[in-house]
């Protein structure tokens, strides 16, 4: 983030959840406050789908427990607004001073 920062003003992370043995726990105590304490200005949170011919599909993985999959989305969205993220699309998530200045 450090390098990120001295060459762009805007800068994304991708945040994966739903993730083989991903517990909402571990969303709530690491990966939500993680990602928001780097300081991006924008945040795309997806949903892991198990695709044909990847990694993921050759050794079998199996994304989180559907029970478990709405809890971690609404941890992330939670969080992230609570944070000053604007949710703008299905995945994406812009910081409020980013957005205002664009508009």
């Amino acid at each position: 983030m450090e390098t990120a920062r001295r060459h762009f003003d805007n800068i994304n992370i991708d945040l994966m959840y739903a993730l083989p043995r991903q517990e909402v726990s571990k969303v709530r105590s690491r990966t939500s406050p993680t990602a928001i304490a780097l300081g991006p200005t924008h945040i795309s949170a997806y949903h892991l789908t198990i695709e044909p011919n990847t990694l993921f599909h050759r050794f079998n993985a199996r994304a989180a427990r559907r029970r478990r999959e709405r809890p971690m989305q609404e941890e992330i969205e939670n969080r992230l607004a609570g944070a000053g993220f604007q949710n703008y699309e299905t995945s994406a998530f812009a910081c409020r001073a980013t957005v205002a200045s664009t508009t």
